[in-house]
């Protein structure tokens, strides 16, 4: 769950007028049956207040999983409890092809990933993605994202992403990773009643460090600190300075229960305007 609240712009500004948001999302898992199989049910819900306007999207929905010798694959279908309660349908695969290179790719038909805006402004939008990913340890990866959104009110949006992790320091109770992101987008349609650039680049350097703070047998408490820092560059807007804070406990309450919670601070610009982001995260996993 994340909730948020964002400062910025002002009311007549479509892509940053100042907001509350909230994210949730649940899923529960039944046990495996027959080793490979278990079914799963998901819950979806986005809300945001942008003053003028309040904004929903809650689905539902049902799902099966598959996995076996390092593949899976799975199929959702959803339904939305609000506005036009459109019927979903999702599916995914990925396998790991030996022990460096992993491939997945997933498809959706009125996806999860249409903007919250173009939700509330009645539109839809189908899905496609594909990524892989290199591990040469767990001190080494690296991954890439192609990403396909087809809205209905005409435009494709295009995606592309890549990215590398590398550890720079480890001892007993820490470790500390330094990583570089790209991510790029283009838009066939720009504008509209949603954030819609044109041509989208971001670069970026993350540091985590994340550190053991206490441990006895099964549970522990660590401390996670994450630094993103970048630059953001969208037609017509030239280039802008962005960045992240994110520091969070994580529990380790028993073998098979975690916990973790904190709290985030972003800055980032859309169409020429600056937007900051205060927004709290909490989390819960485990088996029954």
């Amino acid at each position: 769950m994340a909730l948020g609240k964002s400062t910025g712009g002002n009311a007549q500004n479509i892509d940053v007028n100042g907001s509350r948001d909230l994210d949730l999302q649940t899923r529960i898992n039944t046990p495996w049956l027959y080793d490979n199989w278990r079914g799963f049910v998901l819950q979806d819900s986005r809300w945001s207040d942008l003053g003028a306007q309040k904004i929903q999207d809650n689905q539902a929905g049902v799902g099966v999983e598959w996995s076996n010798q390092r593949r899976m694959g799975w199929l959702l279908l959803s339904q939305q409890l609000n506005n036009d309660q459109r019927t979903g349908v999702s599916a995914g695969w990925s396998q790991w092809l030996n022990d460096y290179w992993q491939y997945g790719v997933k498809a959706a038909i009125n996806s999860s990933d249409t903007p919250l805006r173009a939700v509330a402004a009645g539109y839809t939008a189908n899905s496609a993605n594909a990524n892989l990913t290199w591990r040469q340890s767990e001190s080494r990866s690296a991954y890439a994202t192609l990403g396909l959104l087809d809205i209905n009110d005409g435009n494709q949006r295009q995606t592309a992403a890549l990215g590398a992790s590398q550890r720079m320091m480890s001892g007993d109770h820490f470790v500390t990773t330094l990583g570089l992101d790209v991510y790029s987008e283009h838009n066939s349609k720009s504008g509209g009643v949603y954030y819609n650039p044109k041509r989208l680049l971001n670069t970026s350097l993350r540091l985590q460090h994340d550190w053991v703070t206490w441990r006895d047998y099964e549970q522990s408490l660590t401390q996670n600190f994450q630094l993103t820092a970048g630059l953001n560059q969208e037609a017509n807007f030239g280039s802008a300075s962005t960045y992240d804070v994110l520091y969070q406990h994580v529990w380790q309450l028993t073998r098979t229960w975690k916990l973790h919670y904190g709290v985030s601070w972003g800055s980032h610009v859309y169409s020429g305007q600056r937007e900051g982001r205060l927004a709290g995260v909490l989390g819960a996993e485990g088996v029954f």
